[in-house]
């Protein structure tokens, strides 16, 4: 149903394109934009090519995130670690990302996207065949650090995708896309089914880190955006790209010229708060993406431990202070088939986010995510015996919390200019980051405790990203990708 959706749909893009196309021919101007030549060549070929191309990329970030929270279970019992030490299993690596979000954010604006994913993606597989023979925690945490650093770059894919995109159902598109996380984490967890119980967590981080190896490949047969090489003055590059996207999609050569719009300053963070609605925006998405990813990593975190556990009514340990070996319990088929059933809420919510994010808009999807989050997650409250009651509110509760992140990866590029998109992406992603190194403070050491204490903790941090999306003063559904660091006066405003 949902691909006939998105087919009906693309079957009007594709009238719409050749009215695009009559209007661009009709035009006397010599000069076009990139997005009026996107919108004249319209979906096809090159725009579904790129997009498996960056789905592998968030496919590889997908199994790295999801790891760390399954073998953190399993070396708490293999290496006798405390509860604090299998929590910096969990937290730690995400200094990295964090610090790589937001470093590779500016680099991709300054040398750009393409260059940077495969750089990375090629140290991302060596640092995860490192941690496979790491011989303690401390050089586990080392090799994780770094590599999770080098996946900090993985949320400019979403960044090069979105500038191949015409503006019409440009959220439609990226919600198909965006699949290829839910297909990442899944995958993830089906491969530790398989793998870790005969051969070992070492062989499971071994054969996670292969699919870096296709992404590297595949990265090769894209070109760069065109949106990167008009800002820093490659005219004649860009218009190659927008021939080669023509060719692909089978449509006629754009005849004009692009117009020129060279940048001088790429990844300037003071071009993040250029206006009042800008500083406003900025401010509040990185409250909404922090409160998105503690809530998506508390629920991973919280399914891990209480399935592992098998009674999410108590503390997960009786005692802190004791190495987890001499009480802890590992994962049994039975909890490896609850959480498979868990990151299948990944499915829905690429369909409500496909759905919903060009009929409702971003802002709305934002604030119906968090809120269904927030009062799903507190039913947990409440000591159910049966686990089938608590995988299901684990279900729904990471199924929202999922929508949230997924419509901010199509709302962040869309309120940025160029010379700074890859910077307010990465400044997002670093943000949201932060929200996974608090989750494990709440879902594993605070849940030993009480894990009524870290209900209430990540309730409180869903509704306050709910407040701010609320506030959020730019819509971006049916706008143009803007071009330049000015701010176009005709966004809609509270």
């Amino acid at each position: 149903m949902a691909s006939e959706q998105f087919n009906s749909r693309i079957a009007k893009e594709d009238y719409g394109s050749r009215e695009t196309d009559n209007r661009l021919q009709e035009n006397d101007s010599e000069e076009c934009t990139i997005q009026e030549a996107l919108d004249a060549l319209g979906y096809g070929r090159c725009q579904v090519w790129i997009a498996i191309v960056c789905g592998a990329v968030w496919t590889s970030e997908a199994i790295n995130i999801l790891l760390l929270s399954i073998i953190s279970v399993v070396l708490k019992c293999e290496w006798r670690l405390t509860v604090v030490e299998g929590s910096l299993i969990t937290s730690l690596p995400f200094i990295g990302q964090t610090i790589g979000s937001y470093f590779w954010g500016k680099c991709s604006d300054k040398y750009g996207r393409r260059v940077i994913l495969s750089w990375t993606s090629f140290y991302i597989f060596w640092f995860s065949i490192l941690s496979a023979f790491s011989p303690n925690i401390t050089w586990l945490l080392i090799h994780r650090i770094i590599g999770t650093f080098m996946v900090g770059s993985s949320s400019q894919a979403i960044t090069l995708l979105s500038e191949f995109l015409p503006n019409k159902h440009r959220g439609v598109f990226l919600g198909t896309f965006q699949f290829s996380f839910s297909f990442g984490v899944i995958s993830s967890v089906v491969l530790a089914l398989a793998v870790i119980p005969t051969m070992g967590w070492r062989w499971y981080l071994v054969i996670s880190a292969l699919p870096n190896t296709i992404t590297i490949l595949l990265l090769s047969t894209i070109p760069e955006s065109p949106y990167y090489h008009l800002s820093i003055g490659e005219t004649n590059k860009a218009e190659e790209i927008i021939q080669r996207v023509a060719k692909m999609n089978g449509k006629k050569p754009i005849t004009k010229r692009l117009r020129e719009d060279h940048q001088e300053n790429h990844g300037n963070l003071k071009d993040l708060f250029a206006t009042t609605d800008l500083t406003r925006s900025s401010i509040l998405l990185v409250i909404i993406w922090f409160s998105a990813s503690a809530a998506y990593y508390g629920v991973v975190l919280l399914t891990a431990e209480s399935l592992a556990d098998g009674n999410a009514c108590s503390e997960f340990e009786s005692d802190n202070s004791l190495p987890c070996a001499e009480t802890c319990q590992s994962f049994s088929k039975e909890a490896y088939l609850n959480m498979i059933i868990v990151a299948v809420a990944e499915l829905p919510a690429v369909l409500i986010n496909m759905v919903l994010i060009d009929v409702i808009g971003r802002r709305a999807i934002l604030f119906l995510a968090g809120m269904t989050f927030s009062l799903c997650f507190s039913l947990l409250l409440f000591c159910f015996s049966s686990q089938s009651i608590t995988t299901s509110i684990l279900f729904v509760s990471k199924c929202f919390s999922q929508v949230s992140f997924l419509a901010l990866f199509t709302y962040t590029p869309e309120i940025y200019a160029t010379p700074v998109r890859g910077l307010a992406v990465g400044m997002g992603t670093a943000f949201s980051k932060l929200g996974t190194i608090v989750a494990p403070v709440f879902a594993q050491i605070l849940a030993s405790y009480t894990v009524k204490g870290a209900v209430i903790a990540f309730v409180v941090i869903g509704v306050l990203g709910t407040v701010a999306s609320c506030l959020l003063p730019i819509e971006t559904k049916g706008q143009q990708i803007q071009t330049t660091s000015h701010r176009n006066s005709n966004r809609r405003s509270l």
